[in-house]
């Protein structure tokens, strides 16, 4: 089957409220109407925009948005020593604020035999929530410098400095003395 995909469209009203959908080659496109002979198809999709809620139903598999597209589930050995060192600070951190809630819900008063225990849970949370903060703007740093016109912009200076080292270094001689 050959792959084309150079076609254009347009669509008309027909008769008896029906549309029309005129198919026409794009200038310089590989597909012309002596395919026809050889009994080459045509295939597209569409949908109704009018019936749109019920063409998504029908259509899970669409993608609406890209937190729709599945992703296979990431175990913790597929993570990289920086990411699982990141997983785990901010685990840490989270932890640290349950814990800071949890001694905030009796108000730090523990009682323990014998005596009672206050415990600071508002220097914890505020520890534990500043971590987090810290640890979700170094990610975004991260992720900034992955960027691919970061990444652009680092190779374009590498190759700039490395001109400029190679402008100072001597001419090599056409000719050798012996």
């Amino acid at each position: 089957m050959n792959e084309i995909q150079d076609l254009t469209y347009r669509i008309t009203a027909g008769p008896n409220g029906t549309k029309m959908v005129h198919l026409y080659n794009v200038p310089g496109g590989r597909f012309d109407f002596a395919n026809m002979r050889r009994n080459n198809k045509v295939w597209y999709w569409y949908y109704d925009t009018i019936d749109r809620d019920t063409c998504l139903k029908n259509n899970k598999d669409i993608v609406k948005l890209p937190s729709d597209i599945e992703t296979e589930e990431l175990t913790w050995g597929s993570l990289n020593k920086p990411a699982q060192n990141w997983v785990r600070k901010y685990l840490i951190a989270f932890a640290k604020e349950g814990l800071a809630r949890i001694w905030g819900k009796f108000s730090g008063d523990l009682q323990v035999p014998d005596s009672q225990v206050k415990l600071d849970y508002n220097s914890l949370l505020t520890e534990a929530r500043d971590e987090k903060s810290k640890l979700v703007e170094e990610l975004m740093q991260r992720l900034e410098r992955l960027r691919p016109e970061k990444i652009l912009e680092r190779k374009g200076n590498e190759a700039e400095n490395l001109n400029k080292s190679l402008k100072y270094r001597p001419m090599i001689s056409p000719f050798n003395v012996i």
